[in-house]
C-alpha cells in the first residue's frame, strides 16, 4: 500500500509548499505497524526524530519536540526542517 504523507507546517508554509513542489524538505519515515499503544508511539517517534534523553514520553513533551523542528539550537530533536523548508512525515503501513 502507498504511504500516507503528512507535511508538518503551519498553514502559511503549507500554502507555499503546495505552490512550490521543489521546496526543500526533510523526510521522516514512521512504520505505523510498530505503534500499538501510547508507549510505543513515544518509542517510535523518539527513535525516528532523535528526541533527547530527557524526553518526557507524554503528549506535552511530544508537542514540544515536534513544534521545535525548525529550531536546531533548542536540541529537542535530531531532525530539523531545512532553512525555508518543511519536515515531511511519511506514515508507512498507516490504516486509512
Amino acid at each position: 500500500s502507498r504511504p500516507l504523507i503528512l507535511v508538518l507546517a503551519n498553514s502559511e508554509t503549507l500554502q507555499i509548499v503546495m505552490k512550490n513542489p521543489d521546496l526543500p524538505y526533510t523526510e521522516v519515515a514512521i512504520d505505523c505497524r510498530r505503534i500499538t499503544n501510547w508507549q510505543s508511539l513515544h518509542d517510535v517517534f523518539a527513535e525516528a526524530f532523535g528526541f533527547p534523553d530527557f524526553y518526557g514520553r507524554n503528549m506535552d513533551a511530544w508537542i514540544d519536540c515536534m513544534t521545535d523542528l525548525d529550531a536546531p539550537d533548542d536540541e529537542l530533536s535530531a531532525v530539523h526542517a531545512p532553512i525555508g523548508g518543511v519536515v515531511v512525515l511519511r506514515l508507512d503501513h498507516a490504516k486509512t
